[in-house]
C-alpha cells in the first residue's frame, strides 16, 4: 500500500509493532478502539493513523452519524477482502470528521468500574478461567501499562 510515498506492508508494520513494548502497547490500543475490524485491517489502521480511535466508512459517517468528512482528509486505505479482484477501500477516523446538525453522538467503547465485575465474569465464562484471574490480569494491566506510554 503507498503511503507517504512509500509502500507499506503487513509484514512492516508487524515487525514494527513487535520491535518494542511500547509499539505493542500503542498497537493495542489502536486495535481495541477498533476493535470491530479485522487484524489485517487493524495493523493497516495503525500503520496508517496509530492514534485512530473509531473508524468508519464515508457513508457510514455521512448517513447514519450525520458527520461530514474534513476536506482535505485522506483516508485509510484497507484491502477489500470482499472484493473479487485487488481493491482498496477506505475509512476514516472520527478526528477527521465534524458533526452536521442532528449529528448522532459517537459514543467511545470505554469499561467503568461498575462494569469491570460482569466482563470479568463474562471472561472467566468464556474463556475457562477462574474470575479471580481476570482481575489479577486487569491489575497487572494497569499498573504496567504506565511503563509502556
Amino acid at each position: 500500500m503507498l503511503y507517504s510515498g512509500r509502500v507499506i506492508t503487513e509484514r512492516e508494520t508487524m515487525q514494527r509493532i513487535a520491535s518494542s513494548p511500547s509499539q505493542w502497547a500503542a498497537f493495542l490500543s489502536t486495535a481495541a478502539n477498533n476493535y470491530k475490524y479485522s487484524y489485517p485491517d487493524q495493523l493497516m489502521i495503525f500503520a496508517q493513523k496509530p492514534e485512530a480511535t473509531a473508524c468508519a466508512d464515508f457513508v457510514f459517517w455521512n448517513k447514519r452519524m450525520h458527520r461530514s468528512i474534513n476536506a482535505g482528509t485522506s483516508g485509510i486505505a484497507l484491502f477489500d477482502a470482499n472484493s473479487d479482484y485487488s481493491r482498496m477501500r477506505y475509512v476514516f477516523d472520527i478526528s477527521d470528521t465534524s458533526p452536521r446538525k442532528n449529528a448522532v453522538p459517537v459514543q467511545l467503547w470505554s469499561m467503568s468500574d461498575e462494569h469491570r465485575q460482569t466482563v470479568h465474569q463474562s471472561l472467566s465464562n468464556r474463556f475457562d478461567i477462574p474470575s479471580e484471574h481476570c482481575s489479577s490480569f486487569t491489575m497487572c494491566i494497569e499498573t504496567n501499562l504506565e511503563g509502556f506510554s
